[in-house]
Formats: structure tokens, C-alpha cells, sequence
């Protein structure tokens, strides 16, 4: 637990550092309102990394009003609660070190090859064996971002008609996770995916 001081100093920053990805968000420049469904790139703008049940909970701590239209909210009226949630959630919403992830990934590959099957990696990701359990649909959404390499055509198949969003090998891994297969995923790719959004590959 933070000491009271400590805790006011960081949630400032937050505040700070939202203000400023704010901007790019409003409805209207300089209105200060965004939309609510657009709060989740927000606070990933802020370098959190939060599951969509962690942005449902943060919906849920704003407090109602009508100092915007319906569906959306004014930078005032979410701000503290943002920078309360983030301060206090930090742990849990922070990105996870590339080497920390690598280490772990590192510790389910029994044969040493470098990868890990993504049917298995999959079920492992939604047990209780995951310190913080995924969804089923989480799971195999993350297993399908690493086998689509983040949505940039995942190697070889993408080819140069990959775009778009998760596309691509994306679209294709969806199916293939779904199914009984998999296939076989990179773990030292798929953790500078997961600490770096794949900005850095």
C-alpha cells in the first residue's frame, strides 16, 4: 500500500500524462470529451495493458453525469478515477518486461526448441496454472496474435496483402487455434510482441 503522499504524487502524473493522450481522442478538438468505447485506447496509450473485463471495472468506477452527450465522457469527470485505477491496479495493468515473459515462455519449453504449441499454450493461458486466467476467447485471441505476429501478416503467408488490423496470418490463425491444430509459436517473438505492442519488430 502506497503511502497517502506517494500515492497523491503518482496519481498526478497520471493525470498529466492523460491529459495529454486526451487530445487525441475528443470528439471535437479542444472539447475535452471522448467517447466512452474509446477510453480503453486511452488508458493503452498511457503504456497499460489492460484485459477488457479491466476496462469494464474502470467504466464502473466514473461517476454518472451530464456533462456530455450520451456515450461519451468529459476529461474531468474521468481523470481522477483513471488516475486512481492506474495507481492502484498498477501491477496488474503494467506491461510485462520483454526478459521477465522470455523467462517464463523459457520455462515451458521442455525440449528446448525455441517454441511452444499453441493448442497447448492456449489451454495453459485459461487454467488456473495462469496467475491471472484468461478467458477462453482471450486466450485464443492472444494464441492468434502471436501466430499473426501482432497483425502484420505473421511471416511468411501475410505477404504483402496482410493489412489490416489483426489480418492477414491473423484471420487464418483464428480458425487454426479454434480447431484441434495450432501450430508451433516463436515465444521469443511473441514476447517482444506482448512488451512492445510489436513496435519494435
Amino acid at each position: 500500500m502506497l503511502r497517502p503522499g506517494k500515492r497523491a504524487a503518482r496519481m498526478e502524473s497520471v493525470k498529466a500524462k492523460l491529459r495529454e493522450a486526451f487530445t487525441a481522442f475528443e470528439t471535437k478538438e479542444g472539447s475535452e470529451i471522448a467517447d466512452l468505447k474509446d477510453l480503453g485506447a486511452v488508458v493503452r496509450a498511457l503504456g497499460y495493458n489492460p484485459t477488457e473485463k479491466q476496462i469494464a471495472e474502470l467504466l464502473q468506477r466514473i461517476p454518472p453525469g451530464e456533462d456530455a452527450p450520451p456515450g461519451c465522457v468529459t476529461l474531468e469527470r474521468c481523470e481522477g478515477a483513471i488516475a486512481a485505477w492506474a495507481v492502484d491496479e498498477a501491477a496488474a495493468l503494467e506491461r510485462h518486461d520483454y526478459f521477465i515473459l522470455l523467462r517464463a515462455f523459457r520455462a515451458l519449453d521442455a525440449d528446448g526448441s525455441g517454441a511452444l504449441d499453441a493448442a497447448r499454450l492456449r489451454v495453459l493461458l485459461a487454467s488456473d496454472a495462469c496467475p491471472e486466467p484468461l478467458s477462453d476467447k482471450e486466450a485464443a485471441a492472444l494464441v492468434a496474435f502471436a501466430i499473426g505476429g501482432g497483425g502484420r501478416g505473421g511471416g511468411g503467408g501475410g505477404g504483402g496483402g496482410g493489412g489490416g488490423g489483426r489480418g492477414g496470418g491473423g484471420g487464418a490463425a483464428v480458425s487454426a487455434v479454434a480447431g484441434a491444430g495450432g501450430g508451433a509459436i516463436d515465444y521469443e517473438r511473441l514476447a517482444m510482441l506482448l512488451a512492445t505492442d510489436g513496435r519494435d519488430l
